[in-house]
This record gives C-alpha cells, sequence and structure tokens, in this order.
C-alpha cells in the first residue's frame, strides 16, 4: 500500500466525484482495453511513484479531451513533480527496480500525451539503460504485463509523434499470440493481395502486413474469444510494426501514403483516440503532406486511384470535426469519385472495404455527411 506524506487519495476521490459529473471519456473501451486500464490502477496501488506517475498521466489524458477546473490542473503538475523527484531520488540510490522502470515509462507516456515527444524518447533512452543492464534484460519484464504494456505503448506512441522508428523492444513479440482461425480469416477478406502494387518490390510485403496487422485488431478488439492480454500484445505489436515501418525506408511514397491512412485508421478504431486528439491530428497532417506531394503519380495511373480514393476518404473522415486538411481530402476526393465514375454509396464502401471500412470510421463520416458533402456525386438512395 502507498505510504506517503503527499498522499494521492484526496485527489483521486476528487477526481472520481468530479469526472462522474461530466462525460470526460475519452472514448467508449472496447472490455480487453478496459480491463487492461483496471489492471494498472490496481497495480499503481502497489507502489508511491507508480501511483504519482500515474495521476499525473490521468491528469494529461483527461485534460487532451477537457476543460479541467485549475485545482486538477496544479494537482496534475504536482504530482507529476513528486514522480520526477523520487525517480532522481531512486537512481541516486543505484534503484534500478521495476517499479522504477514503470514510472519512468508512465513519465514518458505522460510527456507524449503532452506532445513532447522528444522528452518522451530521452525518458525512455534512460529506461533503456536501466533495463539492459538486469541480467536478463527486458525478458525479465514479461513477468509484469503491465510495465510491459506500458513501456511499449510510451515507446510506440514518442516513436509515431515524432516519425521515427521505436526505439525498445517489444516485450511480447506477436509470435505468443494465437489468434482464433476466424480473425485471421476474416481479416484477408477482402483479398489485400491488391496492395502488391505499392510494395517496393515483388518481395515486399510491408504495405499488405501493415493492414492485415490493421484489420486483424480491429477484428480482436471486439471478439469475445480474444483474452485481454492477447489484445494487448496484438494492439502494441501491431502498432509497433506500423511505427517500425513508417519509420524505415522500406516503403514507396504511396506504400507510406497508404500506411499512413492505415494507422491513422488504426487509432480511430483499435485505440479508439479521439480524432481531435493530437496523435491522430499529427498523423492526419502527414498524411496530408504525403498526399499532396504523391497526387500527380497517383493519377498517373488508374490501378492506384483506388488507393487514392481510400487514403481521401480515410483524410475526410479523421479530419471533419478539427478542420485541419480537411478541404484538402474533400475536394480530391471529390475529384477521384467523379473520374472513377462512382455515384452509389454502396460502389465507394466496395471499395474502401478492399483496405480498411468499418462502420465506425470512416461509415459513420459518410453516411452523415456524404450527401451533402458531395452531392453532385453520391446519390441520396
Amino acid at each position: 500500500m502507498i505510504r506517503s506524506t503527499h498522499s494521492p487519495y484526496p485527489w483521486l476521490e476528487m477526481f472520481t466525484t468530479w469526472s462522474g459529473s461530466v462525460n470526460v471519456s475519452r472514448f467508449e473501451l472496447p472490455v480487453p482495453i478496459a480491463t487492461i486500464q483496471k489492471q494498472w490502477w490496481e497495480y499503481a496501488q502497489t507502489d508511491t511513484l507508480l501511483m504519482h506517475s500515474t495521476l499525473s498521466v490521468s491528469a494529461a489524458m483527461w485534460g487532451a479531451t477537457a476543460r479541467l477546473p485549475p485545482i486538477i490542473v496544479k494537482e496534475g503538475w504536482r504530482q507529476k513533480g513528486l514522480a520526477l523527484r523520487g525517480v532522481q531520488e531512486k537512481l541516486d540510490q543505484g534503484d534500478g527496480s521495476m517499479t522504477l522502470v514503470g514510472t519512468i515509462g508512465n513519465l514518458a507516456n505522460l510527456e507524449g500525451v503532452e506532445g513532447n515527444f522528444q522528452v518522451a524518447r530521452l525518458h525512455l533512452q534512460g529506461l533503456d539503460r536501466i533495463v539492459r543492464k538486469w541480467p536478463d534484460g527486458y525478458k525479465a519484464i514479461q513477468s509484469n504485463v503491465n510495465v510491459a504494456r506500458t513501456i511499449n505503448w510510451a515507446d510506440i506512441q514518442a516513436a509515431t509523434g515524432l516519425g521515427m522508428k521505436p526505439l525498445l523492444p517489444l516485450v511480447f513479440s506477436l509470435d505468443s499470440v494465437v489468434l482464433p482461425l476466424s480473425i485471421l480469416t476474416a481479416a484477408e477478406q477482402p483479398s489485400l493481395h491488391h496492395l502488391e502494387e505499392f510494395e517496393r518490390s515483388c518481395n515486399n510485403t510491408a504495405v499488405r502486413f501493415c493492414f492485415s496487422l490493421t484489420r486483424q485488431s480491429v477484428i480482436a478488439a471486439r471478439h469475445k474469444e480474444v483474452a485481454g492480454d492477447d489484445f494487448r500484445i496484438l494492439m502494441n505489436s501491431a502498432d509497433h510494426f506500423i511505427s517500425t515501418t513508417l519509420g524505415g525506408d522500406s516503403l514507396t511514397e504511396l506504400g507510406r501514403a497508404l500506411v499512413t491512412a492505415a494507422s491513422v485508421s488504426y487509432y480511430a478504431l483499435v485505440r479508439q483516440v479521439p480524432l481531435r486528439a493530437l496523435l491522430p491530428r499529427i498523423l492526419v497532417r502527414r498524411l496530408h503532406k504525403q498526399l499532396d506531394l504523391s497526387m500527380d503519380e497517383f493519377r498517373s495511373n488508374p490501378t492506384y486511384h483506388p488507393g487514392l480514393i481510400w487514403a481521401l476518404l480515410v483524410g475526410a473522415a479523421a479530419s471533419y470535426e478539427t478542420r485541419e486538411g480537411f478541404d484538402f481530402f474533400s475536394s480530391n476526393l471529390l475529384m477521384m469519385l467523379i473520374i472513377g465514375n462512382i455515384h452509389k454509396r454502396a460502389d465507394l464502401e466496395a471499395l474502401a472495404k478492399r483496405f480498411i471500412f468499418h462502420d465506425n470510421f470512416p461509415g459513420s463520416f459518410f453516411r452523415q455527411y456524404g450527401t451533402s458533402l458531395f452531392p453532385q456525386t453520391i446519390e441520396r438512395a
């Protein structure tokens, strides 16, 4: 139990009371994600520094989507200061414990939530040096799924924000998960073979694998047969592979745009992060830039048109609320629908399903706004 003269419990009680009076939930959590968060809170209560860092992260995540009372903001800063001071004291004492690594991972997560991705990366570099001194290295973290999830997510978040490869290895690899055959089969339908056109070579499968992992994750998030731990591993493995692929040089420019759009879809459907949040907005800005630079090449070959239409649809759906780049995505989407002679909503959905499509995203956007945004193109019936 926590023993501290700076007990976080008074603020935790206030946090619970105030949040219960307003809708501050970031998203509707699938059961596996809700279970993961519950497990972390239970773990955080075993150590003072873990709780300080957890409460600071909670305040930051809460503040990302809701206007907080000043007292909550100040308390979040205070909890962060207590965590940082405690970490430094532990380091000065030569502490290299699992709880210290979990706390540093939490602080990296906090910096990522606030958009300080370089600072998050510095935390992770220090964490990496601690873990590599352990006799079993990262393998030792397999005994603590909470710490494993936290450090890998903090790393992925920073890497995605910076457009770089993740720094840390995955504690649990995709090889440790066996998904039901029904998910693997569904994830390959419709076939992703057409994405070969966007690979760097016939021997490269990076684009197709990114799409396959995203589809698997979307289905698994709502599948009763997938255990929470397995879903967590799949979720981080898919995200890690996508960010590694985008941070590397194995993609063509067209392939990079499609994988970026897949990443936007991943955050909308699997992570279920609000599209107005920082990380999705960063990805949408990149998608805008990538499509703008590659538009002539996309248009030059009709084989590429379906991929361009889908990427523009993702961009329009993701940017509609923030309006960042929406005019670019929507105007070019309208042009490509006309060029592609696509007039029926069913035809557009059939095209999108060849890539990544779900009723929640981008399906809900098009059902709500399709006919009003593109009245000349999409019939109302």
